[in-house]
């Protein structure tokens, strides 16, 4: 089997972040590490001029030749680069060994201990059947459904049951413009294989995209026992529902729009929205949870429900029906599972893998015990020396942002006091998390997988659902991935422990090394404070415009100015 990243395991433990951006907390992870990598490559160490290539007419081979031949991008990667995957194997490799270790000593452990646990998760990988029975009683109840409204029934007791979020999607969030509070979040549409761009479906660009989910979705429900013909019935409808969905959705530039985004109505007003569906069978969980209800596209979701009608029952059923052989079925038949690998591969453009099941196990079992595994790494290599000098530089970087500020030419006094203000109450977090999460020991695991998946996302989703209630923080990344974030809702920027792995951070490397080496990748992030979503949330981390109005429309001017260089470039 294959290691499936982040489609899998991780698209489920994702479940734990709510569906909500949380102030844009979960940034274009891909479209960031580009910036980043585009940036590094002028950067890491190794690059010296190659004296036997013109410059002018071949720029980029005389910079970063020696190094393209000096390393193989494997057939399995999408890119290569000193930091981001060099590092990453490395921290990767350590993982392993602390999770081979403490398989190693299977049968000595007390029962029920985190080691225990560990290794039942890991043996439960390893022993997946091709047997997707589990499923079929939920696919018949969801078959059995005689009208939209038994539809929407038994969808609901679904989602409860097994995590999903099948044909509609709530969740409990920080409420943007006061994060003392919470809100009820009714997310987007949920498309093909956790998608919620439409463009995918009205944008010729992506076509081949829609197309590649068309192929796959066939593929599934063969697997699961449709004939040719059937599938490709099932697969039209489906399509068709969905491009009519998405006719009327925002576009992946509008979900970005965080002020639109929070479009807040009252539960009547909802109530008339949906009025096809009984929304208490997704909201009355909630009850008492949240002060405000967020409807983040309230055009698709007039859209949306004039479709849920008796005439479209059959393909809803199949739409509910594909999604959970999208999301479940890959835990239990390795058939569904390399099925989805080879999608990724050709979404990727990059060839299936040949990571082993063991692999696969170390992954899954490294992504659910990850404040476990990541408590022993920290233990086994002491970084707060670097941690340390990581925060001075930091510092430094701050200090100079506030210089620029106050010598700024555009802003008036009023708003850069409040910008001075955001960058003093900014929260800096560097290494691993300072309260760990703890919720894997209320884990109840066997020799299945997939009981072992429903059961660990619902502790999860439990978790976090009640970190959000009773307003505690924890880190929405790894401390073992090799990236950053800022969380405009903390106002945080967030470096992982795993960045200090990088070899430029040698007792023998200067403090100037290491700033040209991550100060572009601090104040990336410090930036986000003050890109055009970071900027709209205050000091405390609340939606809330704190610029003089005759300012922001400055920034916009020049906002436009870089979008028009580089829409020409």
């Amino acid at each position: 089997m294959i290691d499936k990243e982040k489609n899998i395991d991780v698209e489920n433990k994702n479940i734990k972040k709510s569906c909500c951006n949380k102030g844009k907390k979960t940034k274009d992870i891909i479209s960031t590490i580009l910036v980043i990598l585009v940036v590094l490559s002028f950067i890491i160490p190794g690059l010296n001029k190659n004296e036997s290539i013109d410059y002018a007419s071949d720029y980029y081979d005389a910079v970063n030749k020696e190094i393209i031949d000096a390393n193989e991008l494997e057939d399995d990667e999408m890119y290569w680069s000193y930091l981001f995957t060099e590092v990453q194997e490395k921290i990767d490799d350590n993982v392993d060994t602390i999770v081979k270790d403490v398989v190693s000593k299977k049968g000595t452990y007390e029962e029920e201990s985190i080691e225990d646990k560990i290794c039942t998760l890991y043996d439960s990988v390893l022993n997946v059947k091709e047997d997707v029975k589990k499923l079929d009683i939920y696919l018949n109840r969801i078959d059995s459904s005689n009208s939209i409204s038994s539809l929407f029934s038994n969808v609901s007791k679904i989602n409860d049951e097994l995590s999903t979020k099948l044909l509609f999607s709530t969740g409990i969030e920080n409420d943007f413009k006061d994060n003392e509070k919470t809100m009820l979040v009714v997310a987007p549409f949920v498309f093909d294989f956790g998608n919620i761009y439409s463009d995918y479906y009205t944008n010729p660009l992506y076509a081949s995209y829609a197309s590649m989910y068309v192929k796959y979705d066939r593929e599934i429900l063969k697997l699961y026992g449709y004939t040719e013909d059937e599938a490709k019935e099932v697969v039209r409808n489906i399509s068709k529902f969905y491009a009519k969905v998405a006719e009327e959705s925002k576009t992946m530039e509008e979900l970005t729009d965080v002020e639109k985004m929070y479009h807040v109505v009252d539960r009547n007003e909802l109530n008339k929205i949906y009025s096809n569906i009984d929304l208490n069978l997704f909201m009355d969980k909630y009850a008492g949870d949240y002060n405000t209800i967020c409807l983040m596209d309230e055009k698709q979701a007039k859209a949306y429900n004039d479709l849920l009608v008796n005439e479209n029952l059959d393909t809803l059923k199949e739409i509910a029906k594909i999604q959970l052989l999208q999301n479940l079925a890959p835990y239990l038949d390795t058939r569904y599972y390399d099925l989805m690998n080879e999608m990724n591969a050709e979404l990727t453009g990059t060839e299936v893998t040949t990571d082993t099941v063991e692999d696969y196990a170390t992954h899954v079992v490294s992504s659910y015990f990850d404040s476990e595994i990541t408590q022993e790494y920290v233990k086994l290599h002491n970084k707060e020396n670097e941690i340390n000098e990581f925060k001075n530089i930091i510092m430094d970087i701050i200090s100079e942002y506030k210089n620029k500020i106050k010598t700024n030419t555009w802003l008036s006094e009023t708003t850069k006091n409040k910008a001075l203000l955001k960058l003093d109450s900014m929260k800096v977090n560097v290494g691993y998390p300072e309260k760990w999460e703890n919720y894997s020991k209320d884990y109840k695991l066997n020799d299945s997988l997939f009981d072992n998946m429903i059961s660990m996302n619902k502790v999860i989703t439990e978790f976090t659902e009640d970190s959000v209630r009773n307003k505690e923080n924890y880190w929405l990344m790894s401390a073992l991935s090799v990236n950053a974030y800022y969380n405009a809702q903390e106002n945080s920027i967030n470096f992982p422990i795993a960045l200090l792995e990088y070899d430029i951070y040698g007792e023998e490397t200067s403090y100037y090394q290491k700033l040209g080496s991550f100060g572009m990748i601090i104040a990336h992030e410090i930036t986000h404070a003050f890109d055009d979503t970071g900027a709209l949330f205050d000091e405390n981390g609340n939606l809330n415009n704190w610029w003089q109005e005759s300012d922001y429309e400055e920034f916009e001017k020049l906002q436009n100015e870089v979008i028009a260089y580089y829409d020409d470039y």
